[in-house]
């Protein structure tokens, strides 16, 4: 769903505002952003994480999403001493491919949700470092801390994806990101036109007396 919402506001957004005023609004914070990806990107292990083990869910839901492809990735990316395995649900389903980055480090990562130690479904998995979503080879630089490195894209865009990625806004539950991208295209029709979308709306589905 929320691969074909944003996309969709997006476009919304591009009708509104006109494209000159998209590229002059955008371009910046994409300019920015792939400054910003460039030097995380080009970031090496600095020694301080000695191994590690990155285990990659292989339930029913990452499999669809691309879970194998995720394995294939990640352990032809593997710097020396990290291993890259297999093992159960790590959650949210549907966000996969999801990988559990460990051991845990003091600070966890930007793009991560630590969390403790659990056992699922028989199988334990130690504490460490949750990412949702690693499908793409921008998307390892994101296990940076564990000395994963990642050629920088010469796109602006793929830079801002990864910035988008490493604060965790592309995880936002999509009815909240459908409520925030209706009042996003619900105000400017609102000072442009006067008419109010949700009063509109409202009244459309009001049943009749």
């Amino acid at each position: 769903m929320r691969k074909t919402l944003l996309p969709a506001l997006l476009a919304v957004a591009v009708v509104l505002l006109g494209p000159v005023s998209m590229v002059y609004a955008f371009w910046p914070l994409a300019a920015s952003a792939h400054q910003v990806g460039r030097s995380k990107l080009a970031l090496r292990a600095s020694g301080d994480q000695k191994g590690g083990t990155v285990y990659v869910c292989t339930g029913p839901s990452c499999r669809n999403d691309g879970a194998e492809g995720c394995l294939q990735l990640l352990r032809s990316a593997a710097p020396e001493g990290v291993q890259v395995k297999e093992t159960g649900c790590l959650g949210p389903c549907s966000s996969g491919p999801n990988v559990l980055a460990t051991p845990r480090p003091a600070n966890d990562p930007l793009g991560g949700k630590g969390r403790e130690a659990r056992n699922v479904g028989g199988v334990q998995q130690p504490a460490g470092v949750c990412f949702t979503g690693i499908k793409a080879e921008e998307d390892v630089a994101l296990l940076s801390e564990w000395g994963f490195q990642a050629d920088a894209s010469s796109n602006p865009l793929s830079a801002l994806r990864l910035l988008v990625r490493s604060t965790g806004a592309d995880q936002v539950p999509w009815p909240i990101l459908l409520y925030v991208g209706f009042n996003l295209v619900r105000l400017p029709i609102n000072i442009i036109f006067h008419v109010d979308l949700l009063q509109l709306i409202s009244q459309a589905v009001k049943p009749s007396a």
